[in-house]
């Protein structure tokens, strides 16, 4: 599947999916726009971080050249005008601790759609312990080990 196709997936799944919950995670905004008009929705510029994502962009500078460079990236994050990368950093500063909570949900609702289910990247993770001899420590490098010294066996 070539990259155009792969974006019109991606951007008719954006036109379809139901951003409320997503919304109301990001709640209103808590900086003051002093008498000015607010430009973004809070949800047009988290659009712009999953197209950060999808087109693996390092960050907000080289994201604004992009979206400059095809303006269906805009149509995309439903903006009518390029936001400045001091707005998207603004906006990441303040909501990058709610992206987890948002990451979670989206994971929940493709898990309820089980798109996980006979996926060859996905595996049972369960923490099944493993008696160590002579009180040995796992090495970071032991087939299973695991950070906190515990063994376990999967993948």
């Amino acid at each position: 599947m070539s990259n155009s196709e792969e974006f019109l997936c991606l951007n008719a799944f954006i036109q379809n999916f139901d951003w409320l919950p997503i919304r109301e995670i990001l709640g209103k905004t808590r900086f003051s726009h002093r008498g000015r008009k607010k430009d973004f929705e809070p949800i047009n510029l988290f659009k712009t971080f999953v197209l950060k994502s999808y087109l693996l962009v390092d960050d907000n500078t080289t994201l604004v050249k992009r979206l400059h460079e095809n303006h269906a990236y805009l149509e995309f994050c439903n903006l009518k005008k390029i936001p400045s990368h001091d707005t998207l950093s603004k906006f990441e500063k303040i909501f990058s601790y709610k992206f987890i909570e948002i990451f979670e949900f989206l994971d929940d609702v493709l898990e309820n759609c089980k798109v996980f289910e006979n996926d060859d990247m996905s595996f049972d993770g369960t923490d099944i312990p493993v008696p160590f001899k002579n009180k040995q420590s796992a090495h970071r490098y032991h087939f299973g080990a695991k950070s906190n010294k515990k063994k376990f066996h999967g993948f």
